[in-house]
């Protein structure tokens, strides 16, 4: 199955997150009822999670939807905790 994004294999994990940080922390600020401090903490602890565990970017089919599923879950541990 082809994936729904373009996958460059020169493009680095950093790379493919910051391309996308605009986009990521509009979802985050949805998410945070509008708090950019924790919307920008929320963007910042995907961005570790996502460049630390290196996932294998050929088997994801849509980078988008995997880093807001990634913001979603990080935001509903943060409130769990809260």
């Amino acid at each position: 199955m082809q994936p729904l994004w373009k996958f460059s294999p020169d493009a680095s994990h950093d790379d493919l997150f910051i391309e996308r940080y605009d986009r990521l922390l509009r979802w985050s600020l949805r998410l945070t009822d509008n708090n950019r401090e924790l919307a920008e903490d929320l963007v910042h602890d995907a961005f570790i999670q996502f460049t630390f565990t290196h996932p294998d970017l050929k088997a994801i089919q849509d980078l988008d939807n995997y880093l807001y599923g990634m913001l979603r879950n990080l935001h509903l541990s943060q409130v769990r905790r809260a």
